[in-house]
């Protein structure tokens, strides 16, 4: 069972989700190694295994693999197979860089942060969370300012000051329950650092 556990990709995710979670650091070094992209992005704050992922999954959505082609016929591949490793395409890594959430297929409730009233243009990627801090990076493509609602779900009840850029929005900034709305109005065509502590 061991060996069995020790191949899939979700074991991994799990691990490496229940280290962010507990700050166990015991297995930081098994971790580093065999864990997901997002997570050694987030223990290392180094964007390189992340990136190489995003090439990774970009590439794959770039062929039409029944004949090995250029000319893609279908947009949604997200379920799509690996034309490489012929499994399934993991877009986790996706999910876990707007979200903080590494497990396989959406399969925990341990989401650190969700959004509402987004738009086309809206990206994010999680830098940091625990029980009372949130960091997120964000960029809004639009040529439009966006205000986007922050639904924070891991942080503990209680006051927060909340700061953008290093200026601060708000002082006393009161979570009183878990998914509380956060309004962010986030600047056209550029990128805005997102800070709850």
């Amino acid at each position: 069972v061991a060996n069995i556990l020790w191949q899939r990709d979700g074991f991994w995710k799990m691990a490496a989700q229940w280290r962010l979670l507990t700050g166990n650091t015991q297995y930081d070094e098994l971790l580093r190694e065999k864990g997901p992209a997002y997570f050694r992005y987030r223990l290392s704050g180094d964007l390189s295994a992340l990136e190489a992922e995003l090439r990774h999954f970009n590439a794959d959505l770039g062929y039409n693999w029944t004949m090995q082609t250029e000319n893609c016929w279908f947009t949604d591949r997200i379920m799509a197979q690996d034309s490489t490793a012929f499994r399934r395409m993991d877009a986790d890594v996706l999910r876990a860089m707007l979200t903080g959430d590494m497990s396989a297929d959406g399969t925990s409730p341990y989401l650190a942060v969700t959004y509402e009233e987004v738009e086309p243009g809206f990206t994010a990627l999680v830098q940091n969370t625990g029980g009372n801090h949130l960091t997120i990076e964000f960029y809004n493509h639009s040529i439009v300012p966006q205000q986007i609602v922050l639904r924070p779900w891991q942080l503990r009840i209680g006051k927060y000051q909340v700061q953008q850029d290093g200026t601060l929005l708000l002082d006393n900034w009161y979570l009183t329950k878990a998914g509380e709305r956060l309004k962010i109005m986030l600047p056209a065509r550029s990128g805005s650092l997102v800070q709850v502590q």
